[in-house]
Order: C-alpha cells, then sequence, then structure tokens
C-alpha cells in the first residue's frame, strides 16, 4: 500500500508539472515590472505576491522531491519552518480561493488549491505513516 501511494504522489506530482509551469511565468509576469524599475505600489504587491507564490513552489517541490528520491526519514528530516511555512500557504489558498470574488486582490493566489491536496497527501505521508 505504501508503494501504491508514493507512485500516487508521483503521478500528482507529474499532474502539477504544468500548473507550476504556469505558476512561474506569473511569477516573472509579477517580478517584471519592479525589476525594469517601475516602482509603484500597485507592483509593489504584484512582486511581493510573485515572491510569495515563487517561495512556496520552490519550497513544495523541494519537499516532493525530497520524500519521492529519500523517502519518510528525509522527509522528516526537513526543517519544520518549511513545512509551517507551506501549510500556511496552503490555508492562505484556500482561503484565498473562497474569498476570490470578495476579494480580487487575492485570486491568483487563490490557484493554489490545485497544490493543497498533493500537499495534504504528502504531509500524511511524511507525519502520518509510522516509520
Amino acid at each position: 500500500m505504501q508503494h501504491l501511494s508514493k507512485w500516487l504522489l508521483a503521478l500528482q506530482a507529474l499532474a502539477l508539472a504544468y500548473p507550476t509551469f504556469l505558476g512561474l511565468l506569473l511569477v516573472l509576469g509579477g517580478i517584471a515590472p519592479l525589476a525594469s524599475g517601475s516602482i509603484r505600489s500597485p507592483h509593489l504587491a504584484d512582486a511581493s505576491m510573485a515572491f510569495a507564490i515563487l517561495v512556496s513552489l520552490v519550497g513544495a517541490w523541494y519537499v516532493m522531491v525530497v520524500f519521492l528520491v529519500w523517502g519518510h526519514v528525509a522527509a522528516r528530516a526537513i526543517p519544520k519552518l518549511i513545512w509551517g511555512a507551506l501549510a500556511t500557504v496552503a490555508v492562505l489558498s484556500i482561503v484565498a480561493f473562497f474569498l476570490r470574488l470578495q476579494v480580487p486582490e487575492l485570486a491568483l493566489f487563490g490557484l493554489g488549491i490545485y497544490f493543497v491536496p498533493t500537499f495534504l497527501h504528502l504531509s500524511g505521508e511524511v507525519w502520518l505513516r509510522a516509520l
């Protein structure tokens, strides 16, 4: 059963490759105006959102690859700060998804909802399964 769950997690990771690519494009779009010298309030907000998305994507893929390649022990050795940051982003993505109509500025962050089931699966595999 454990082997099947790991294969399912690998399939989920494969399915998230395209949304990750789109997320990276959004990150570039959010950072580009600031990088080109436009330091205005809306661009600062977009750049900070893009930076948060970039950090969460890198962290999520790091945790996923560590688990898939080296297993439970290595994934549990990842600092709790990273796990906590990813859990925070997952909760924020859920909140942003449900508030996207009332607060349109959060709609972009709500796209992280696609990553939440995989994060929950990965967290369950690492933290709820006995070694």
